[in-house]
């Protein structure tokens, strides 16, 4: 049975005194999308923070395929197969497009190089010499994404990518998460855009006040209004009959 890309076992973390992953359990399969769901503050970007190791977690285990990754350093998980697209997009914003990707370069015959991002991202090669600071949030969001993908990453953290984006840009960032899954990417997809990540993922988890409430797939929560209601705070169309 393939091992999956990423698994986390009752994985607990902390701010301070505050207990904010309580018991977390999740796993993203190999090459597919997981959409990571809840409200604001439940501890989905703790989760995101937790994996890369910018957050310790003090219980529980991380794994990436078969290596346990939970007490590593951030650099030393980053090394070793995580990407992260962080919430905000936090591109280097005196550094020129294609300086922003030239330092986060990583892998000896990688994929992912600065010709391969800008095949993705044609609109960055057009403004590869320009400082990212000047870049519309659209567009650093693209390269937030390309900077994630020099890493050569095997699975692949995006902690709300369709935040203040214009619908259009929306649309284009989704095109790129299905392409990416399609060439094998495994992708863990904390989205506040409920659309989006049902559109997007393959299988969903939703957490509430630190814990995981609900796990299985897309059609399962659509075919749940209640769920949607109850743990994400919308309305959801209910299904025809």
């Amino acid at each position: 049975m393939a091992t999956d890309a990423l698994t986390l076992d009752n994985v607990h973390a902390f701010y301070g005194d505050s207990h904010v992953l309580q018991g977390v359990s999740l796993a993203v399969p190999q090459g597919q999308v997981l959409g990571l769901l809840g409200r604001n503050g439940v501890g989905k970007t703790t989760c995101i923070s937790t994996v890369a190791g910018m957050v310790k977690a003090r219980g529980g285990s991380i794994y990436l395929g078969d290596r346990r990754i939970e007490a590593l350093g951030s650099e030393t998980i980053s090394r070793a197969g995580i990407g992260l697209v962080p919430q905000g997009r936090r591109v280097f914003p005196s550094l020129t497009v294609q300086e922003n990707l030239s330092v986060a370069r990583r892998g000896a015959k990688p994929r992912w190089t600065i010709q391969t991002v800008f095949e993705l991202f044609p609109r960055l090669q057009e403004r590869r010499r320009q400082l990212a600071g000047w870049l519309s949030g659209g567009e650093q969001q693209m390269l937030a994404i390309g900077r994630a993908l020099m890493g050569n990453p095997t699975v692949l953290l995006m902690d709300e990518p369709s935040e203040g984006l214009a619908p259009l840009i929306i649309a284009e960032v989704g095109r790129t998460i299905t392409r990416l899954r399609d060439e094998g990417m495994s992708i863990l997809l904390v989205e506040q855009n409920i659309r989006l990540a049902l559109e997007l993922a393959d299988h969903i988890v939703i957490m509430s006040a630190g814990r995981c409430v609900f796990s299985g797939g897309v059609e399962d929560v659509r075919s749940q209004p209640d769920l949607i209601e109850t743990h994400l705070g919308v309305a959801a169309r209910r299904p025809e009959h």
